[in-house]
């Protein structure tokens, strides 16, 4: 009988396509974390709009304008509790201030520039 050939990669090879990948790798991870922070500033932008719209239309039916509201009184509002993707707390939630997440400091943060709830 022939001994049979056994065919596969070589240990160069295999070690070559690890540090392309690795390469490619160490390119692209600043844009990818860059990406996603600014996904995570618009998300949170988005849900400042959106509880700042719910206060409003709180506001037609309300007789109290100083009350602090409760993510109970904004229920009927927003079909769901927005929550920062960043773990941010939201702050202002009296009718007469606007919102501010302790994440995305709109008020100081310059990459939010022109940006109002």
């Amino acid at each position: 009988m022939k001994p049979s050939k056994i065919s596969g990669f070589t240990l160069v090879e295999v070690m070559i396509v690890i540090a392309i990948l690795a390469i490619l790798t160490a390119i692209a991870w600043p844009y990818f974390k860059t990406n996603r922070e600014e996904v995570f500033r618009r998300t949170c932008m988005s849900n400042m709009s959106r509880i700042e719209h719910a206060k409003a239309q709180y506001a037609m039916t309300s007789s109290n304008p100083d009350k602090e509201l409760t993510w109970e009184d904004l229920k009927d509002y927003i079909r769901h509790k927005p929550e920062c993707p960043m773990g941010g707390v939201y702050d202002g939630w009296r009718l007469t201030t606007p919102i501010c997440c302790s994440q995305h400091d709109w008020k100081s943060d310059p990459k939010l520039a022109g940006f109002i709830p």
